[in-house]
């Protein structure tokens, strides 16, 4: 029964597969586009609703421009289980809803404002307080309403738990 707030910061690799000609990725009308994902920023809150379960929302900003000159915006509600909560060295596992609010300036997905999809994440961390950690954690996000769209990701931050 535990608040608690966190911070992550990280980047990684995207592929997005088009599902039609609309210009994207700044490179005409390639079907495919890649490259790193631009470094982002999530804050995320979170409640223990058990030992071992916490109900997160993240809000995730991106501190980069990616390939259309937008910054990331994505808000992503789910739970995180800890597989053995009491210990000071732990891991978890994250399964959000993915919404993604990003601006599109260019209009390259003028038939879907908002995007869909989910996050998982894989994490280890470290409680070097009673009420704070650090983690490091792997991840995965999928879109899938304006292109089939697959971030990797690696991110690392800081947690603060009350009381």
């Amino acid at each position: 029964m535990q608040f608690g707030v966190a911070v992550t910061v990280g980047t990684g690799y995207r592929v997005l597969f088009k599902y039609d000609s609309a210009e994207t990725c700044g490179n005409g009308t390639n079907a495919t586009c890649y490259g790193r994902v631009p470094t982002w920023l999530d804050l995320k809150a979170f409640f223990g609703v058990h030992r071992n379960i916490d109900l997160v929302v993240e809000q995730r900003f991106g501190l980069e421009t990616d390939f259309i000159g937008s910054h990331q915006l994505l808000i992503m509600p789910g739970i995180r289980i800890y597989p053995e909560p009491d210990s000071q060295y732990k891991f978890y596992v994250q399964i959000q809803l993915m919404i993604d609010y990003t601006s599109d300036p260019t209009n390259i997905y003028p038939q879907h404002g908002v995007d869909v999809g989910f996050h998982e994440a894989n994490g280890f961390q470290w409680d070097f307080l009673r009420w704070m950690g650090v983690y490091f954690q792997i991840s995965e996000t999928f879109g899938f309403l304006r292109s089939f769209d697959f971030q990797l990701e690696a991110g690392a931050g800081v947690e603060g738990r009350f009381p």
